[in-house]
Formats: C-alpha cells, sequence, structure tokens
C-alpha cells in the first residue's frame, strides 16, 4: 500500500476566487454530476478569531419516491394516449412530492435532503489539506492586515 501525500496542484479540487481573506474552491464529483460538485469558501472572519468554512451544494430531496407507479409497458394502443397517461402519472408524482417537501417546510421548517460526492483517496486527502492550507493563508492574510492598520492609526 502506497502512502498518499497532497498534492499541489491537487487532483479533484479547483481554486476558483482568491481575495486575501477568503478563497473559494470547488470539489468535482466523480461521477461527472456536477449537481454533486461542492463548492466552498475559507473565511477569516472580520474580528480575526474565526474561520468560516461556507459550503454550496445542491442537495437532493427523495424525488425518487413515487405515489403512483409510472409505467414503462404500453397499456394502450395509441401513443398517443400512452403518452397522455404517462404525463398524468409524472404530474401526479411530482405534485405529490412537491407537497411532501413543502408540507415538512412548513411544519417543521426544515427540508431532508441528501449530498453524496464521490472523491478518491487522494481527492479527499487534497480536500482536507487545501482546507487546512487555506485556513492557515486567511488568518496570515488577516493578521497582516490588522497589523498594517493598527501601524497606520498609529502614526
Amino acid at each position: 500500500m502506497s502512502v498518499l501525500v497532497p498534492e499541489k496542484p491537487a487532483e479533484g479540487i479547483m481554486k476558483t476566487g482568491d481575495y486575501g481573506d477568503s478563497k473559494f474552491y470547488k470539489i468535482g464529483c466523480k461521477c461527472g454530476n456536477e449537481d454533486d460538485d461542492i463548492h466552498f469558501e475559507v473565511e477569516a472572519d472580520e474580528f480575526g478569531i474565526n474561520i468560516n468554512v461556507n459550503t454550496w451544494t445542491h442537495p437532493k430531496t427523495d424525488w425518487w419516491n413515487r405515489v403512483v407507479e409510472e409505467n414503462h409497458t404500453p397499456r394502450f394502443e395509441s401513443s398517443w394516449l400512452y403518452s397522455v397517461d404517462e404525463s398524468i402519472r409524472s404530474f401526479i408524482n411530482g405534485f405529490a412530492h412537491r407537497i411532501k417537501i413543502s408540507y415538512g417546510l412548513w411544519t417543521s421548517g426544515y427540508l431532508k435532503y441528501s449530498q453524496t460526492t464521490i472523491m478518491s483517496e487522494q481527492q479527499a486527502l487534497n480536500y482536507a489539506h487545501t482546507l487546512i492550507n487555506a485556513i492557515e493563508d486567511v488568518k496570515t492574510f488577516r493578521k497582516e492586515r490588522m497589523q498594517a492598520k493598527d501601524i497606520s492609526e498609529g502614526c
């Protein structure tokens, strides 16, 4: 078994922005679906006390659950009737799903969702290492900016 070492440039990690006290990154999912990518920002707060990690994903609800089974075997001789039947079934399932989701949102204030981003071992290690490096970078930037501000105010 080989020992993995963090890479630079890192496999599967893309820096999308660098503003000194905040850095933006994108992690691509190995499946290739952009909905499964992770976008994140590491920033130093304005007081130099905390590090904020903001994450953006496209989580999915359980949209695959069905109230009415979709029948992919034509039950009608007419392709027009078959397409009408499938459209109605699809509408019922979509409408029922939206009711279920909005009910949960209205009653509890939360949505149930799932998010999976598939990474290789190397990519996961690079992700962790990117967080560590970004934290140090934004802390250093913020500290230098605050020191420069103190010096300029002291004169």
